[in-house]
């Protein structure tokens, strides 16, 4: 585990990163890109569970992957954008997150589909609809 600011993160086999854990209290947060040159591709499993400050979160264009219970608990979060990128959210990764939960996607993008499945409220980030 190796710690950078407000995160903790491994490193995968590809060299790219997966954050594990987040220690500070913002309120509105974008997750970063790269941390100590590493793309951060992945949001571990209960890497944000009951981060009860955050309220909004954009996420990175590069990341594929949100683990399980990755954001569970988090229950005034009312916003979170979603990548083109994203490919994978774990089970129970929004559990326990307020009711007016919004998820902003790219129209046609998986992130999209997975909204429509699991009945979750979304946006287009790509269009005015």
């Amino acid at each position: 585990m190796i710690k950078s600011g407000d995160y903790q993160y491994i490193l995968l086999t590809d060299g790219t990163a997966e954050l594990t854990n987040y220690t500070a209290y913002a309120k509105f947060l974008t997750v970063p890109a790269q941390i100590d040159g590493h793309a951060v591709v992945s949001i571990g499993r209960d890497a944000f569970t009951n981060s009860e400050f955050l309220s909004s979160i954009i996420l990175p264009d590069c990341l594929t992957t949100i683990g399980i219970d990755a954001f569970c608990g988090c229950s005034f979060l009312t916003s979170i954008t979603l990548p083109d990128s994203l490919t994978t959210i774990g089970n129970w990764a929004f559990e326990s997150c307020s009711v007016s939960l919004n998820f902003t996607v790219v129209r046609g993008s998986w992130a999209e589909s997975w909204c429509k499945e699991n009945g979750k409220n979304y946006t287009y980030s790509n269009s005015i609809d």
